[in-house]
């Protein structure tokens, strides 16, 4: 019953521990929601970085283009080629070679450097096989500047032509009049942007892409689907390019996407991992510590249920025996505390000195009980005295009698 000593006790101490681990737990909430919000500012630092290092090294090559367009070597061999003297283009080829070549060996980045005029270029001098091309299609077509990865077979060698690439293909144009004569394809390793991309890190299966807007990848990655609703998002800040790295959570799937769009490129960064696995660790401390207040509950219930025995079954005992006692049955009441070891604490003084109790009440009720019964019966006696005194007086007349008689027999035979 919920007023016995033993509820009372697990009650106080569940009372005593619940707003503990309530407490506990609304902490632990807050602090989760902390590390929440700081793995995702730490993986948005992180993409923030990779953006930065597309950002400066796509910037580089956009600046080497403008620095070739303007050089005048460059103005020169254009001229050449607009004259058609054969002699005087032979010397501007080789001019225009050794500053490509020049060029590619003070950058780091570049891989190769490449001039398309007509049915021409300057590595492999005829043949218009580039004119079908995905990078010059798009080029023409869609105004599209920077290639997605591809093999550049019009390279200067075979190696080159053998390593996929992205590059930018910028118009050539003449200075003076501003006219687009061809166009100038700076390339670099497609594996200088994926070799970065690929040591980040989401979790344990987070991935990171670089797309275009619509959603076709940069690099060599097969791209996962990704959500039309990221899309459309991406796609509608492609003319503002300045807001950093946002998120996106698909609720659906429990997933978070984070992405940043290039300045420079119009490129996206998109990095997509599970709620479940980005807060994994987060998710496997709570459960721990779930389980350890449960483990701390059961072992506290578990130390009051034991602690309160060795207090409420002794006083459970001696209350059933004091009904027992009560109803005036001392023999039950004994039973009850039979083969009950006494402790030397409170409850066993306790006990010890109502066993004495009721010894002596057994007892002194006995002795009380047998004085009664005789002087119950001496009343009784003398009850019936008053009653029927004549009765009494024939009988004593009559053993006088008998008295006579005896006496008289007995002087006779003397």
């Amino acid at each position: 019953m919920f007023y016995s000593i033993r509820t009372q006790l697990i009650a106080i101490i569940v009372m005593l521990i619940v707003p503990f681990v309530l407490m506990g737990y609304l902490f632990w909430n807050q602090a989760a929601t902390a590390l929440r919000d700081s793995i995702e500012t730490s993986t948005v630092q992180t993409l923030n970085q990779y953006a930065d290092f597309v950002e400066s090294t796509t910037s580089q090559i956009m600046n080497t283009a403008n620095q070739i367009i303007r050089s005048d070597t460059t103005q020169d061999w254009i001229r050449s080629r607009k004259e058609n003297n054969e002699a005087s283009s032979v010397q501007q080829n080789y001019r225009m070679r050794k500053y490509f070549d020049s060029i590619i060996s003070n950058s780091t980045l570049i891989f190769s450097v490449n001039i398309f005029y007509d049915r021409w270029d300057m590595w492999n001098l005829e043949g218009d096989s580039y004119l079908q091309s995905d990078w010059y299609r798009n080029y023409r077509e869609a105004g599209v500047r920077w290639a997605r990865a591809h093999y550049d077979s019009r390279q200067n060698g075979i190696y080159m032509n053998s390593t996929r690439v992205n590059g930018l293909v910028y118009p050539l144009s003449d200075l003076l009049n501003l006219r687009e004569e061809g166009v100038l394809k700076i390339n670099l390793k497609t594996s200088s942007l994926q070799d970065p991309l690929d040591k980040l890190s989401l979790g344990k299966t987070g991935k990171v892409f670089l797309i275009t807007p619509d959603g076709s990848p940069v690099l060599n990655q097969k791209v996962d689907l990704l959500p039309h609703a990221l899309l459309e998002r991406v796609q509608s800040l492609n003319g503002d390019r300045n807001t950093g790295t946002q998120i996106f959570r698909d609720k659906e799937h429990r997933y978070i996407y984070f992405y940043q769009t290039m300045e420079t490129t119009g490129w996206v960064a998109v990095g997509s991992v599970s709620e479940k696995e980005l807060f994994r660790k987060i998710t496997v401390a709570r459960q721990n510590v779930l389980i350890v207040a449960c483990i701390l509950f059961v072992i506290t219930v578990s130390l009051t249920f034991w602690f309160s025995s060795s207090i409420a079954t002794p006083i459970s005992k001696i209350v059933r025996s004091m009904r027992f006692v009560e109803a005036g049955d001392f023999l039950k009441g004994n039973a009850v505390m039979l083969n009950k070891k006494v402790k030397q604490n409170e409850i066993g003084f306790l006990t010890s000195n109502y066993l004495n109790m009721v010894k002596r009440l057994k007892s002194y009720i006995e002795t009380e009980f047998a004085q009664n019964l005789r002087r119950r019966n001496a009343e009784y006696k003398a009850l019936l005295l008053q009653i029927n005194p004549i009765s009494l007086i024939t009988r004593w007349k009559s053993l006088r009698h008998w008295r006579r008689k005896a006496g008289m027999k007995i002087s006779n035979k003397s």
